[in-house]
């Protein structure tokens, strides 16, 4: 028995993932494969996240102001609350379907809806009193002042060179 014959026999027994000598990676690209393909179709893995909506957020600020624009579509006003404290934002609501699907042919359902919790840190003191909020074409748009202090906070430093 030869020294290649021998190490591809040991390797086999005792590294089952290394039978293949001249292809080593392609087992363990096998092996993850197969652990993919079990949580993506084992039911219960899924099941948590079924049916949760979580609104995508944008936010940014200028020296007065953080702004916030949230993606709420096919909601409406009276399904959102929205609360301001502790230098955060606080959403909060209902996306409800309004329709029911009896075809019998039905091959995908992508859309989402639920309740949902979301609460947004913001990247400056705001004044929490002066906040507005406007919904629009299932965006809702919220503007907090910053605080006078917030805006204080902001220092230029010169850059000097030697």
């Amino acid at each position: 028995m030869t020294e290649r014959q021998l190490s591809k026999r040991n390797l086999g027994r005792d590294y089952p993932m290394m039978r293949n000598w001249e292809t080593p990676f392609q087992s363990i690209q096998q092996a993850m494969n197969r652990i993919f393909n079990d949580f993506w179709n084992e039911p219960s893995a899924l099941a948590e996240w079924e049916g949760r909506f979580i609104p995508a957020v944008d936010i940014s600020e200028d020296d007065k102001m953080v702004h916030l624009a949230v993606e709420l579509p096919g909601m409406n006003e009276k399904d959102i609350t929205v609360t301001a404290r502790d230098n955060a934002v606080i959403l909060e609501g209902e996306k409800k379907r309004e329709y029911e699907e009896k075809k019998e042919n039905f091959y995908r359902h992508e859309s989402t809806y639920g309740n949902f919790y979301r609460r947004i840190e913001l990247p400056a003191e705001v004044d929490e009193d002066k906040a507005q909020a406007k919904f629009e074409k299932g965006i809702l748009f919220i503007d907090l002042p910053k605080t006078e202090a917030a805006r204080q906070k902001e220092k230029k430093i010169e850059i000097k060179t030697k």
